[in-house]
């Protein structure tokens, strides 16, 4: 370490978490420190974090609470993480004004991070976040280029230019098809998907937007189609229709073909549909080589098959029976309910295991939204009470705040174990770590 007592004012990167005898746990680095500089390059935001710290010898420029500022040097395997965690950068907002936004079909009193629209590359090459690139400057795409970040998630909705625009109510935003074009010329991977609204951008509109994506494989490497989501407090907006059972089947049946196409001239499907499609059609989910890479599970498009998929792997090792009686609850939202029932009955097959399982109308946002995700604690709550409900009621862990036991409506996990007098616990949307709560303690994997 060496340069201490510079005093010049510190920007970087402040250090939120250091792990236990970590690499920069052992150089000195603490909680409340700021990384200014990797190898002499100043550092902006996590993505100039991610780049620089991936070599062999790494200089970090360190900045303590004080003021005082020293350099680190490290020794590392190359791409071994130096045990940091950073504060998020500040997110760019969306300068959009979609006419199927569910931000605007929000009421008020909701938590007020719901009410913000991300708009960043950043968030999109991190955590795989849809971005419409259409507050990307010059200075932006010459950086995701130069750094290659890679994939990025993108939403085209079409790629007819005055479509798309009316659809993000944003006359000025850019032609799609040239940031996308020039993307794909520097090797960018990107997965896109349309939002579905019918009647606006489906039919004829669908099709030359697959065929436009299509001509750029393999840097678009899958588009994916779902649902736009209507909520009962969608007033003085753009009239849309909502997606109908038979609706959805007539789309299904009429991709079918075109993914078959597809598979024989590339290889994959290249074009998916969200599970939401299938589920309200009711019609059988594909098989998981339907879905490739399952390259956009994150957007609701072959989750339930990955999840059966996983229950199936770890079926045979489940226990014959358990040492003791246990009741427990499995809550989920209307359009999940089918895929866990078949779960369900299979675990209730298993000695001294009583299950039951909840499907929670929305209540809150409308019929028309089924997802788990979007359950409030309300909802949860009326669809509950006065229930025998066991000994433990289970949650799916996307009805909360990331990190924080909150639903959306601000209702605490601990308020809703008070009110129904059960223990709650939240769980991950993971067949072997809902399995493994429900059986509890039992060795299944």
């Amino acid at each position: 370490m060496v340069g201490r007592g510079i005093k010049k004012k510190a920007q970087g990167l402040l250090v939120t978490e250091v792990f236990p005898g970590g690499l920069a746990a052992r150089a000195g680095i603490d909680r409340g420190h700021r990384l200014l500089e990797i190898n002499g390059y100043p550092l902006h935001d996590q993505i100039d974090y991610r780049f620089h710290q991936t070599g062999e010898r790494v200089s970090l420029r360190v900045a303590e609470p004080s003021g005082r500022q020293w350099v680190a040097v490290i020794q590392k395997a190359w791409d071994e993480d130096l045990g940091l965690i950073l504060e998020p950068d500040r997110p760019r907002v969306c300068n959009n004004k979609c006419i199927f936004c569910f931000v605007h079909q929000l009421p008020r009193g909701l938590r007020k991070g719901l009410y913000f629209k991300d708009e960043d590359y950043r968030l999109s090459f991190l955590h795989g976040n849809y971005l419409s690139l259409t507050n990307l400057s010059s200075v932006d795409l010459a950086r995701i280029i130069a750094l290659h970040l890679s994939p990025l998630y993108i939403s085209v909705h079409s790629t007819d230019h005055t479509l798309r625009n009316f659809l993000l109510g944003n006359p000025r935003a850019p032609d799609i098809m040239e940031v996308i074009k020039a993307l794909a010329q520097a090797r960018i991977e990107m997965h896109a998907q349309v939002v579905l609204c019918p009647g606006i951008n489906d039919g004829p509109h669908l099709w030359k937007t697959i065929s436009d994506l299509r001509r750029l494989y393999p840097a678009v490497a899958s588009v994916a189609v779902v649902p736009v989501g209507l909520t009962r407090f969608r007033r003085g907006l753009f009239p849309l229709t909502p997606v109908t059972p038979s609706y959805a089947a007539r789309l299904v049946r009429t991709v079918r073909p075109k993914q078959v196409a597809f598979r024989r001239e590339l290889g994959r499907a290249f074009l998916y549909l969200a599970d939401e499609f299938y589920i309200l059609a009711g019609l059988r989910l594909p098989g998981k080589a339907h879905y490739d890479g399952f390259y956009q599970v994150e957007n609701g498009v072959g989750l339930s098959r990955l999840f059966l998929s996983q229950f199936m792997a770890i079926s045979p090792r489940l226990p014959k029976g358990l040492p003791r009686l246990r009741r427990v609850s499995v809550v989920t939202g209307e359009m999940a309910a089918g895929l866990l029932l078949d779960v369900v009955r299979r675990l209730q097959g298993i000695r001294n295991l009583e299950i039951q399982l909840h499907r929670v109308q929305n209540r809150f946002f409308g019929r028309s939204i089924t997802v788990a995700g979007l359950l409030t604690g309300s909802d949860v709550l009326i669809s509950l009470k006065g229930k025998r409900l066991g000994e433990e009621v289970l949650l799916p862990s996307v009805a909360f705040k990331a990190d924080e036991d909150v639903f959306l409506d601000d209702m605490r996990l601990t308020d809703l174990e008070v009110a129904l007098g059960v223990p709650t616990k939240r769980v991950e949307a993971s067949a072997s770590i809902l399995v493994e709560a429900i059986v509890r303690n039992q060795e299944i994997c």
